[in-house]
């Protein structure tokens, strides 16, 4: 699997990104400061609020869902990709020049690691179970 990252210098580099992912053959692009949504592939993308660009997650061979983490749209975005065993989980991630809350925040703390219980999308896994209760 090619993987490519590229920072589209408030899409300045747009021109480019359609000749790198020929060359390169790029399975999954990590774009940011993309100023739209890049063409002819699955692509998730977001704007960064007050900014004319966003990050975006482009893949060629796979669809890909998203995957939200509120109050970081546009900075980073992320999905699921169908995987043989598994979802892989991809985010493009472009770094903020403010602080933003929660900066030293873990990622386990907004997305938490998959497991038997809960998968990487946040749907119930092979090992979910739930209590019950009966009020008679």
């Amino acid at each position: 699997m090619r993987l490519v990252t590229w920072n589209l210098r408030n899409g300045a580099g747009r021109p480019l990104w359609p000749r790198l992912q020929a060359d390169l053959q790029a399975d999954i692009g990590f774009l940011q400061e993309a100023d739209a949504a890049p063409h002819g592939a699955n692509v998730l993308w977001h704007r960064v609020p007050g900014a004319p660009w966003g990050s975006a997650v482009v893949t060629t061979r796979a669809s890909i869902r998203p995957i939200e983490l509120p109050g970081y749209e546009g900075w980073v975005v992320g999905g699921a990709i169908d995987g043989r065993d598994r979802p892989l989980a991809v985010f493009s991630v472009h770094a903020q020049t403010g602080a933003p809350v929660g900066k030293f925040q873990q990622l386990e703390q907004m997305l938490p690691t998959p497991n038997a219980q809960r998968i990487a999308s946040g749907a119930a896994g092979t090992a979910y179970w739930q209590n019950t209760a009966d009020y008679v």
